[in-house]
């Protein structure tokens, strides 16, 4: 069922993507937020408390890591991505017992990874397209190891296209690849990890539904896969790239993030660059549903520190603390109260003071400065984790994550 609303999703977008004039003018966690590029945990100050510092969440599911490198699932588990050896949703998170002491953590749409403190990488849920790496197309619902990856410190995934970064910068993917959004040359679909050629020094990773997004540590950013909006950054009309090309404008960027058709660029002077799929509204640069196949400043905003993209939605951290959101919000993610959708980033005061964004398709989740971790949106299969399956538009605590226990 929720495959086929993914399905549902994505063809509705691509219709209304080419009923525009070649996508570009006419009239979309974890991703996580991208201030903390690794996807590890942000460095403490030595509070002995334990407290959720990293959540990721996609369609129907969510994970959580703890500060002491516990993980915690919740939410669907049709195809066992909450790791726990059944099929039963959860409205109310349980504690993984492998892969033990983890580093980091990301989910796929129906699947979920976690690197593990020696630097492997586990993986369980959904296996059509080999998105769990380990060889073959079966389904596991506890964590299995992926082979061959040793040194990771982080994961991405959106979709059913996965990636590994490596401390040194070596990029590891395997997966669907389809539109070539795997970067390695080709359409081939991989059931192990390869390394993506004459691709190094990368920084961060983010992996939109058919396109991908690396950023160097000097700043620069690439981009590979589908352009059906303008998403690589540039000409929706053109080829799939299967192979890493440089975005053009992009020099001075701090992090990254990538909706399903969208991407967001966050400069060093604090300023924020949109482009691709606007349907929803995504990029926040108002009323017209113009898609942009280049970069563009988004007006408003400054002084951003943290940039999240959902599915057709997205929110940056100012350096107060402040929440801001724009995009879809038929289902109240954006945490304003209503399901009134957002043309331009509007102040989000509920979310004020977080410090780690997830967002999904229809709802999101974050990291108060508490360590508590807080929900809103919708909430079939129980993705908030407030032990309910009732949508919210105001934030419910996530419960029995255990934060404040030394």
């Amino acid at each position: 069922m929720n495959d086929m609303k993914q399905m549902t999703r994505r063809a509705l977008m691509l219709v209304a993507c080419l009923a525009m004039a070649a996508c570009g003018g006419g009239g979309d966690d974890t991703n996580a937020p991208t201030g903390s590029p690794t996807g590890e945990p942000p460095a403490g100050g030595g509070n002995p408390a334990v407290t959720v510092q990293v959540v990721s969440t996609q369609l129907d599911h969510t994970l959580a890591l703890r500060s002491d490198g516990a993980v915690f699932a919740w939410g669907g588990n049709q195809s066992g991505q909450l790791g726990d050896g059944s099929n039963v949703d959860r409205p109310t998170p349980a504690r993984l017992s492998s892969p033990g002491t983890a580093r980091a953590i990301a989910t796929g749409i129906t699947s979920s990874y976690v690197v593990a403190a020696d630097g492997t990488v586990w993986a369980f849920g959904q296996n059509d397209h080999h998105q769990l790496g380990d060889g073959s197309i079966a389904s596991h619902a506890t964590p299995v190891q992926v082979p061959g990856l040793i040194g990771i410190v982080a994961v991405r995934a959106r979709a059913r296209s996965v990636f590994a970064l490596a401390a040194d910068g070596t990029v590891y993917a395997w997966g669907q690849n389809d539109h070539g959004q795997l970067g390695i040359g080709s359409k081939v679909e991989v059931s192990t990890p390869v390394a993506v050629p004459a691709l190094a020094g990368v920084k961060d990773l983010q992996a939109g539904d058919t396109h991908t997004l690396a950023l160097k540590h000097d700043g620069t950013v690439l981009s590979w896969g589908q352009s059906l909006a303008g998403e690589l950054g540039e000409s929706p009309d053109a080829a799939d790239r299967q192979a890493p090309m440089a975005v053009a404008g992009m020099n001075g960027i701090v992090a990254i993030a990538a909706g399903d058709l969208h991407a967001m660029a966050l400069r060093s002077d604090g300023q924020v660059m949109v482009w691709g799929n606007n349907e929803y509204r995504q990029l926040g640069l108002g009323a017209s549903r113009a898609s942009q196949a280049s970069p563009v400043v988004l007006p408003g905003l400054s002084d951003v520190s943290q940039i999240a993209a959902g599915a057709i939605n997205s929110m940056a951290i100012t350096g107060n603390g402040m929440v801001f959101a724009w995009g879809d919000n038929a289902d109240g993610q954006l945490g304003d109260g209503s399901t009134q959708a957002h043309f331009t980033p509007v102040a989000i005061p509920a979310l004020a003071g977080a410090t780690w964004l997830g967002l999904g398709l229809s709802h999101s989740v974050w990291v108060q400065p508490d360590g508590s971790a807080w929900g809103l949106g919708e909430n079939s299969n129980g993705k908030l984790g407030d032990g309910s399956v009732a949508s919210r538009l105001l934030p419910a605590k996530v419960v029995g994550l255990g934060e404040g226990n030394p």
